[in-house]
């Protein structure tokens, strides 16, 4: 692609014919004017012709250097944007990932707290039942300690009356109320007989049998001056006199508490 030439191009041209000119006249006319004017004329044109060059040639070279800088500048831009939609993209995916760990944490946590809460219900439900079981098999013990001693000693009206205590803490209330009956046949006046014999025959609906043991047992608890086991048997008695009346919830207590302490 042919460039415009300057006028300083079409100058320097003719003052170099001009050069030419004035050296061919020099040795026509032997005079050494003539070639001086149009040469000094040249250099000092080449001599601004070349600074125009360099000036073109630096102009071009800081107009590339601006197109270069903004080349930069728009790459910069666009790595700066695309590095932050990347770190936007990288802290969605890591949120992300931190919630959804939080919250299997947090349904982990749950399950263990659950478990951990079912083991100790456990554990308690398991002492509860050892605790019984114990209880049961010192029963056991019990009634097989004192039927031996029956065997021994069978009109020992204290012996039936303990082996009837076992029975009734097992749950056993006939046989329970066939020790305390032996009891009373062996001693009439043995107070823990009646009274507890009292107590079963309540439970089983058997309320004038109830009254008339608990009464037998009251009297007999006056007698010998224990004033606490009077006064609960007395209560009881009356709570169960009341035959044709459905048996108050505050008797069933009584009878409860009786039976724990006996």
């Amino acid at each position: 692609m042919s460039e415009t030439k300057h006028w300083l191009d079409f100058a320097e041209i003719g003052a170099a014919v001009a050069s030419v000119g004035g050296a061919i006249a020099t040795i026509a006319g032997q005079s050494a004017v003539y070639a001086t004017i149009p040469l000094s004329l040249s250099v000092s044109l080449n001599l601004l012709n070349r600074r125009r060059l360099l000036n073109a040639i630096s102009d071009h070279h800081n107009q590339g250097l601006i197109t270069l800088n903004h080349q930069l500048k728009e790459v910069r831009e666009t790595q700066t944007s695309e590095w932050n939609q990347y770190q936007q993209a990288a802290k969605k995916e890591q949120d992300l990932v931190i919630n959804n760990f939080n919250t299997h944490l947090a349904q982990l946590r749950q399950e263990f707290t659950t478990a951990d809460q079912n083991l100790r219900e456990t554990i308690k439900n398991l002492d509860y039942e050892k605790t019984k079981l114990a209880e049961v098999v010192g029963q056991l013990q019990q009634i097989e300690n004192f039927s031996q001693a029956i065997r021994t000693n069978p009109n020992c009206a204290e012996f039936y009356y303990q082996r009837g205590l076992s029975h009734q803490h097992l749950g056993d209330k006939q046989g329970a109320i066939g020790d305390y009956s032996k009891a009373i046949q062996l001693e009439p006046d043995h107070p823990g007989a009646h009274h507890q014999r009292g107590i079963l025959n309540a439970e089983l609906g058997h309320r004038r049998q109830a009254v008339e043991d608990l009464r037998r047992a009251a009297k007999l608890y006056f007698e010998h001056g224990d004033i606490d086991s009077y006064q609960q048997a007395r209560d009881l008695s009356k709570d169960f006199h009341r035959i044709n009346t459905p048996l108050p919830e505050e008797a069933f207590e009584k009878i409860k508490i009786a039976t724990f302490l006996a």
